[in-house]
């Protein structure tokens, strides 16, 4: 649900509009749909992928950012680095581990293993706590973009920045019998890649 506002999905108008005749049936979801099961063509998956018995391409990654409410920020000794931020909360996202990648300008990484009091199992849920003060949180750069000019949310530590999630189309070994899903499959790879 993470990619309703997003960029990919102003693309998959954009393809609709150019293919008037083809049907586009959509589900959002933060679950891990079965494609052969539920007869699903093509999916969009965030994060690395697992073994399975699905072909994937990445289309794009998913830009992040670094953020905690003002609120939040003050109740925060002033954080120098990315490890002064494992002994406070952090709002975990269900399907992601305990921990984040931040990179700096030199390409010097530093894993951060963190700790929280609450996870939820969507983004955009992820985004709301944080927006309320809960804690730190990584969301998606476009679902926290008028909080940060509002000053709503803090970008922490901006020299560093989160390490983007990939994003990929994966598709059942025989769904390309459908030109059509082989046209909607080229076109993302085309057209889409930071969102």
């Amino acid at each position: 649900t993470a990619l309703i506002r997003s960029k990919i999905t102003k693309q998959i108008a954009q393809f609709g509009k150019q293919n008037p005749l083809l049907d586009l049936d959509l589900i959002f979801t933060d679950d891990r749909k079965n494609l052969i099961e539920n007869g699903i063509d093509i999916a969009l998956r965030a994060g690395e992928m697992e073994d399975c018995n699905l072909v994937a391409t990445r289309i794009g990654e998913i830009e992040r950012k670094l953020v905690c409410s003002y609120a939040f920020f003050l109740s925060l000794t002033d954080p120098i680095s990315p490890l002064d931020l494992e002994n406070c909360n952090w709002i975990k996202l269900e399907m992601l581990p305990f921990r984040r990648t931040l990179v700096n300008a030199d390409g010097v990484k530093v894993e951060v293993n963190f700790k929280s009091n609450i996870s939820v199992n969507s983004v955009e849920a992820m985004a709301e706590f944080c927006i309320h003060g809960l804690g730190v949180a990584t969301p998606p750069n476009y679902l926290v973009e008028r909080e940060l000019k509002n000053k709503t949310l803090i970008e922490l530590l901006p020299e560093w920045r989160v390490e983007p999630i990939p994003l990929y189309a994966v598709w059942p070994n025989n769904v390309f019998r459908s030109r059509n899903a082989k046209r909607l499959l080229d076109f993302l790879k085309a057209s889409v890649q930071a969102v």
